[in-house]
C-alpha cells in the first residue's frame, strides 16, 4: 500500500486536505485507491455529508468491494440531524440578535429625539 504523505497533504487540513485527496484520487491511476480512502476518512471527520457521499461514490466506482465504499447511513443520518440542530440554534440566535439590534436602534432614535426636543425648549 502506498502511503500518501506528501508535504502538501501534511500541512493542509479540513476542506483543503479533502479537496487535494479527492483530486489525487480522481486523477491519479496509481494513487486513486489510497487517496480516495483517505478522502473518505477525512470527510467523515467533518460534518459535510455531501463531501462524504461524493468520496464514497468515487471510491465505489474503483473498488466496489471495499467496506469504505459503502456509505455509512447511520453516520449520514446522525450528522445531518446534528448539523440541522446547530443550524436551527444559530438561526434562532441570529433572530434574537436582530431583534435586540432593532430595539436598540429604536431606543437610540428616541433618545436623540428627546435630546433635540429638550435643546429646542
Amino acid at each position: 500500500m502506498i502511503s500518501i504523505s506528501y508535504k502538501l497533504l501534511t500541512v493542509s487540513a479540513g476542506r483543503t486536505r479533502f479537496e487535494r485527496l479527492y483530486t489525487i484520487g480522481t486523477s491519479s491511476t496509481h494513487l486513486c485507491f489510497e487517496a480516495l480512502k483517505a478522502a473518505v476518512a477525512e470527510a467523515k471527520q467533518g460534518k459535510d455529508v455531501q463531501r462524504y457521499e461524493i468520496a464514497t461514490s468515487a471510491l465505489q466506482e474503483i473498488a466496489p468491494q471495499d467496506p469504505d465504499a459503502v456509505p455509512d447511513q447511520a453516520w449520514i443520518d446522525r450528522t445531518k440531524k446534528q448539523v440541522k440542530a446547530e443550524t436551527d440554534k444559530m438561526e434562532l440566535e441570529l433572530k434574537g440578535y436582530k431583534n435586540n439590534l432593532i430595539k436598540e436602534s429604536i431606543r437610540v432614535c428616541e433618545t436623540r429625539k428627546c435630546v433635540r426636543i429638550c435643546q429646542l425648549m
